[in-house]
């Protein structure tokens, strides 16, 4: 059972619980994306410190999600915590999730080495359909065959690939009864 959770996210959490409460800590950052570049850089630098400590300090498992990561890894120090932080965590029962729409994020000369580290240190990787573009900048990140490329790229919708080490897994992601009662 995990213990600890931290979560950085764009958006706030609605409801106030403590981590007592719920064993998680959830840290919104949105409102830091409209002050001045240097402030939000030393500010989301010590959330991320913080993130960390509590994460390689913990005696039980953790689990750092990290949504919208797009918003964080554009800038290179802020990419070198990450990188780092992801080289770290699983030696200390940490998981991390990560998240975001563009695999070009990671990919941009500016941040490719720890762009680079996240992808390498991550044990499992999911995917879905992919434009060639993004392919493209996937395989600047993993090593991937032709036949992936091509797999990845005509992917149906609510499709995906696991990868996991050197197995390479489909998926198919289905909504529950409850949740499409949700989208009706």
């Amino acid at each position: 059972m995990v213990n600890g959770v931290v979560i950085l996210m764009a958006s706030p959490l609605s409801k106030k619980e403590t981590l007592d409460e719920t064993g998680m800590i959830a840290i919104g950052t949105k409102h830091l994306f409209n002050v001045q570049s240097k402030l939000k850089n030393a500010l989301l630098r010590q959330i991320f410190q913080y993130a960390a400590s509590l994460c390689l300090d913990n005696k039980d498992e953790c689990v750092l999600c990290i949504d919208e990561e797009h918003m964080f890894i554009s800038e290179e120090i802020l990419a070198d915590v990450l990188g780092v932080l992801q080289r770290r965590v699983r030696k200390y029962d940490t998981v991390t999730l990560t998240g975001t729409q563009e695999i070009v994020d990671y990919s941009s000369p500016k941040i490719l080495t720890h762009g680079k580290a996240i992808f390498d240190n991550a044990t499992y990787q999911f995917y879905m359909n992919l434009t060639k573009d993004g392919v493209t900048d996937l395989s600047k990140l993993v090593t991937l065959t032709e036949e992936e490329k091509n797999r990845l790229e005509a992917l149906p919708p609510h499709t995906g690939i696991l990868f996991c080490g050197q197995r390479r897994i489909p998926l198919e992601v289905l909504a529950t009864d409850n949740e499409l009662s949700l989208i009706d």
